[in-house]
């Protein structure tokens, strides 16, 4: 009875701490890395980390049934190729708000502070969408964020294949050939919701 009342007491013990454990995917460099600096995590490496809920790259495994939190830095990311997105994700930038503050325009806390993190194509003249979601047809969730100087045949900034939700996202001096300069929604269950976003 005794050792049984122990492993209980263990056992409970040890939750909350892995409940509380912090499993964000954080983005320690701006490199467009794919798996070959293991000392450094990059948007890349977490977004495979997180299809594949493996460690990849200086990324920790994602979390399987669950959305996976990316944190990046307030920088500039310039990427060598689109992101495909093959999983159910939230990208958030810097945090844009100064909770001493009230905001002007709505009058309440926080107040809105300027948007400090920015992903865009590293080469002017490359051709493609910098996230795209039409293979795995995946929710994304981006939050914080400067989505600028892309362009492609559909969706110059974004190619959804899933439910997409911005908040606080502008997207500038983005293009599409065909269709879609900002945003290019494909599919059935391909929706958006925007919100204190910009086109």
């Amino acid at each position: 009875m005794y050792r049984k009342s122990l492993l209980a007491l263990v056992v409970l013990a040890a939750l909350p701490v892995t409940a509380a454990t912090d499993r964000t995917l954080y983005v320690s460099t701006v490199e467009d890395e794919d798996g070959e600096n293991a000392s450094a995590c990059s948007l890349r490496e977490a977004l495979q980390a997180a299809t594949t809920n493996r460690a990849y790259g200086g990324c920790i495994a994602g979390q399987l049934d669950l959305t996976d939190q990316i944190k990046l830095k307030a920088d500039t990311y310039k990427l060598k190729k689109p992101l495909i997105i093959g999983s159910n994700i939230t990208i958030s930038g810097a945090d844009a708000a100064d909770f001493n503050k009230e905001d002007p325009y709505t009058n309440t806390y926080p107040a809105r502070s300027r948007l400090e993190t920015t992903i865009e194509p590293a080469d002017s003249n490359a051709v493609f969408s910098l996230f795209d979601s039409t293979g795995s047809r995946a929710t994304v969730n981006l939050n914080n964020l400067i989505l600028q100087n892309a362009k492609s045949n559909r969706g110059g900034a974004i190619r959804a294949g899933g439910s997409l939700t911005l908040n606080r996202v502008r997207i500038s001096n983005s293009s599409a050939t065909d269709s879609g300069g900002a945003i290019y929604l494909e599919g059935g269950s391909a929706n958006l919701n925007a919100v204190d976003s910009l086109f």
